[in-house]
């Protein structure tokens, strides 16, 4: 093979990279076909407007995971500097007692570039210490359409008690343009007991997410 032929070929991956929106994704995630369309928009947003509001939580989920209220949004330091990234906030979901159930990280970069190398290093992002025997199950997205520009669904389970129906620590992850967003769904009751919700309850939400980052970013 010519020098200039693999020069010109190494011209055509690296521009099918940048056109991609989020950059080059892993065939099993959910990619949209109008991959890229949130990029013009993002710079114009605040990061707090991505994270949804109490009503947007399923009442499904809501009841089972006893939701009484949020904490105050935080900003991921350790995250910040682990990442480069521009921007990062998060919001979570508690109980009564203070007891975390959901949380939503939205995580601002400096283009789509960097949000989609970060999306790639970290495919099911960083919350959950998948060690002695867990495995983080990416689960297909076949049945629903999302507007991200990519995205994953993933049950962080033993390899012998993973079920795609349902889970007791759920995870997704997205991008859009120059943003990643995570959401982790799970709920510690003691005694290495978490509550499980299933794949639909947990795809309603990651949905109603989906939406609203969709309408900000539009």
């Amino acid at each position: 093979m010519s020098s200039k032929l693999t020069i010109s070929i190494g011209i055509v991956i690296v521009l099918l990279v940048i056109v991609a929106g989020c950059g080059s994704i892993p065939a099993v995630d959910h990619r949209n076909s109008a991959s890229g369309v949130h990029s013009a928009s993002a710079g114009r947003v605040s990061i707090d407007s991505l994270l949804v509001e109490d009503n947007l939580i399923p009442g499904a989920i809501k009841q089972k995971f006893a939701i009484a209220g949020r904490t105050s949004d935080k900003v991921g330091e350790v995250l910040l500097e682990m990442t480069q990234a521009e921007e990062n906030l998060s919001r979570t979901w508690i109980d009564a007692d203070q007891v975390p159930s959901i949380t939503q990280i939205v995580t601002r970069f400096s283009g789509p570039s960097d949000a989609g190398e970060d999306y790639r290093s970290a495919p099911h992002g960083r919350n959950y210490h998948v060690v002695d025997g867990l495995k983080a199950h990416t689960v297909l997205q076949s049945d629903f359409s999302l507007k991200a520009d990519s995205s994953r669904i993933f049950c962080v389970e033993y390899r012998t008690e993973f079920s795609p129906d349902d889970c007791r620590r759920w995870g997704w992850r997205a991008c859009y343009g120059s943003f990643v967003v995570d959401i982790i769904a799970l709920k510690f009751v003691g005694d290495n007991q978490y509550i499980r919700i299933d794949r639909r309850e947990f795809v309603e939400l990651v949905v109603a997410v989906d939406a609203h980052i969709a309408q900000v970013l539009h």
